[in-house]
């Protein structure tokens, strides 16, 4: 029974605390980075209607939305609207620095703050890219996610990537600390619940046991940008769509941690959110999906690779 225990320990600190390569962390900083600055520049130039009084929702009716007893302390916000604007230029910066490794672990959490403010400030806007930013940027100021790919390091001419080897990339890069080697479990951890729970929620559906699921998001011209009315003389297709996207999002929090699954795993993946993006429009949710696969691509020890 001890021995037992003691192995069941070692796996359990395996697991969460065995130092993870850098440049996962690095590669996934640039990526979200980058993304989130495009994503919420855009916003800017619709401010005025996202985020002013003069908006979709003034911040009076706020509450009315929210109430009381959801309200956060976040949503405290510069009664000028000139300063409200200069607040999400700062958030902007703020993603341009986290893009570009400038400030770690601090700039991080600066961009988390600022990013749930906005989100508490009209939440009417916000759909899957927003809650799947909340997640990245919570985790990320826990990530050492500076140590390549940097700004400074151009600017000092030092080494961006770590030298290839005989081994591979990975093999010469370096190592992280103990929280982030949390961080990145913890991403790889939300990762799992956002599929898990997304496939239990559409196993509640009855279109989804009868194979056509898929084909009334594609009919639905409100939801999708292209003309898909071709795939209803493809019935085989709209089934396969359908069970496969069910069979991934259910079984990916088991078998993401098989070696030797994860790469078909990831490739459909990416694939799917692709496709998503593309055809409903929602690419912004679907890179920050995809970015998280690449603290899958070379992992620490886990249960199964013992």
């Amino acid at each position: 029974m001890k021995n037992i225990s003691l192995r069941l320990w070692k796996s359990f600190e395996i697991f969460w605390f065995k130092p993870q390569p850098l440049v996962l962390s690095s590669v996934f900083r640039v990526l979200v980075g980058f993304t989130l600055v495009i994503f919420y520049t855009e916003r800017l130039f619709d401010f005025e209607f996202l985020f002013s009084d003069k908006g979709l929702v003034p911040y009076s009716k706020l509450n009315d939305l929210i109430g009381d007893a959801f309200k956060s302390p976040l949503t405290i916000f510069p009664s000028s609207e000139s300063l409200l604007y200069a607040l999400h230029v700062i958030f902007i910066l703020a993603l341009v620095c986290l893009a570009l490794g400038i400030g770690g672990r601090a700039v991080a959490f600066v961009c988390w703050v600022l990013h749930l403010v906005f989100v508490q400030r009209n939440i009417t806007v916000v759909y899957g890219a927003d809650f799947v930013a909340t997640c990245w940027l919570l985790y990320m100021w826990l990530l050492q996610t500076d140590a390549y790919l940097t700004l400074p390091q151009l600017l000092k001419k030092q080494d961006l990537w770590p030298l290839k080897g005989d081994k591979g990339y990975v093999a010469n890069s370096k190592m992280g600390d103990a929280l982030n080697s949390v961080g990145l479990r913890f991403i790889q951890i939300q990762l799992c619940i956002i599929y898990g729970y997304s496939g239990l929620e559409k196993i509640k559906g009855v279109t989804w046991w009868r194979g056509d699921a898929i084909w009334n998001v594609l009919a639905n011209p409100q939801l999708v940008n292209y003309d898909f009315s071709f795939i209803i003389y493809i019935p085989f297709l709209v089934t396969l769509m359908t069970f496969s996207t069910l069979m991934f999002e259910v079984y990916f929090p088991a078998l993401i941690w098989n070696p030797k699954v994860r790469p078909w795993l990831l490739g459909f993946g990416v694939l799917l959110h692709l496709g998503i993006g593309l055809s409903m429009n929602l690419m912004f949710f679907s890179l920050l999906m995809i970015w998280s696969y690449v603290l899958f691509l070379v992992p620490a020890k886990t249960f199964s690779e013992r």
